[in-house]
């Protein structure tokens, strides 16, 4: 009976609380409970070989150390058994970290029941910012937009993600200042910053927490996200969505699928693709089975310069152009339809229109056979 259970809870409300666990490590045994699940509950082994046990637990966001000490006392069964331990009257002997603890039960057992919670007093400094892409069409809430991520870093707490793709982020609030700026970078090269103010005020919400930071009323200094809106300007813990982040639409996209003759999607070496209305080329030696054109939204026509393995091809389009509002946020964009071959040469078979509208997300527009 040498299992204890730990469950994690919240001091403001009493409801369960999840904590990403990064390790536990227990004293006097080879027990090491790696692991970046999220959990409201744990069962850890002590050691019945002594009166106590520390447990060390490192969570995303804090570390704990637990020293528990207890009863151990053996018995004999039998002649030609081993002893068998007795473990009673658990309790807390030192705590670390840890904001406030109840005993729920000094009773050990095996399977473990719930012999300990932790509580954890309010963390009223994270806020949560949403990526989202309106599209074309009249959803005014647009839809979640996972975005790749390269960094995000504030001026207070230096680096806060790298490397990884998300539609959401929680962001620290610079809770020894007023201010904060943060800066986002894409893996697609583009770059964010958001400065942001804030209220702090110094309140004491729950006697065992004593007096803590609460920040409010979340207001946006400066910015150069294409739609930026705040959904909360209050912290709260959990944190909820505060600032959401939007893209426009991209309205003048077409998509090009490369086809063989009797109609089959392949495989293509693209040397180069360039525009005529465009100084740099759009493609420099890619392979795949399709490709994204801009259309000229300055003109109803454009023309592409195709350069293959073994081949070139050149492809006019034309098509017509008007003003349309699809979000308020984005403004008045263009819109492309009745799209059309103008002309070709140097492909096995003439283009084919499939969609004759400019969509977003981007729809299969145009079949060209290399």
């Amino acid at each position: 009976n040498n299992y204890v259970g730990l469950s994690f809870r919240k001091v403001s409300n009493g409801h369960l609380d999840t904590v990403k666990i990064i390790s536990i490590h227990a004293s006097g045994t080879s027990h090491r409970y790696d692991s970046l699940a999220s959990v409201t509950s744990v069962t850890l082994p002590i050691n019945y070989l002594i009166d106590s046990t520390a447990f060390l637990i490192k969570t995303i966001d804090r570390t704990y150390l637990l020293n528990l000490g207890y009863h151990s006392q053996p018995q004999f069964l039998k002649v030609d058994c081993k002893e068998h331990f007795v473990l009673s009257g658990l309790v807390v002997k030192h705590k670390v970290g840890i904001d406030s603890v109840k005993m729920i039960s000094n009773v050990l057992s095996n399977p473990a029941h719930l012999n300990l919670t932790i509580y954890r007093c309010p963390r009223p400094t994270l806020m949560k910012l949403s990526f989202r892409q309106y599209n074309m069409d009249t959803v005014s809430h647009g839809v979640l937009d996972t975005r790749a991520i390269t960094s995000i870093t504030s001026d207070f707490s230096g680096t806060l993600y790298e490397n990884t793709s998300s539609n959401l982020v929680t962001l620290p609030v610079n809770t020894n200042s007023d201010r904060a700026t943060y800066t986002f970078k894409f893996a697609d090269g583009t770059t964010n910053t958001l400065s942001l103010s804030h209220t702090i005020s110094l309140q004491t919400r729950w006697s065992g927490c004593g007096l803590q930071k609460f920040p409010d009323l979340l207001n946006p200094l400066q910015q150069n996200f294409e739609v930026l809106h705040i959904k909360n300007d209050s912290i709260y813990d959990p944190p909820l969505t505060n600032i959401e982040t939007f893209r426009c639409p991209t309205t003048h996209q077409i998509k090009v699928i490369f086809k063989d003759a009797a109609g089959t999607a392949v495989v293509t070496t693209v040397k180069s693709i360039t525009a005529d209305f465009l100084s740099a080329p759009l493609y420099t030696n890619v392979v795949g089975s399709d490709v994204i054109l801009p259309l000229n939204p300055a003109s109803t026509n454009a023309t592409y310069y195709f350069e293959f393995t073994n081949s070139t091809g050149v492809l006019k389009l034309g098509y017509n152009v008007a003003d349309q509002t699809f979000h308020k946020d984005c403004g008045v964009q263009k819109v492309f339809t009745l799209l059309t071959v103008s002309s070709s040469s140097g492909f096995s078979k003439a283009p084919t229109v499939t969609d004759t509208s400019a969509k977003f997300p981007v729809g299969n527009n145009l079949e060209i056979f290399p």
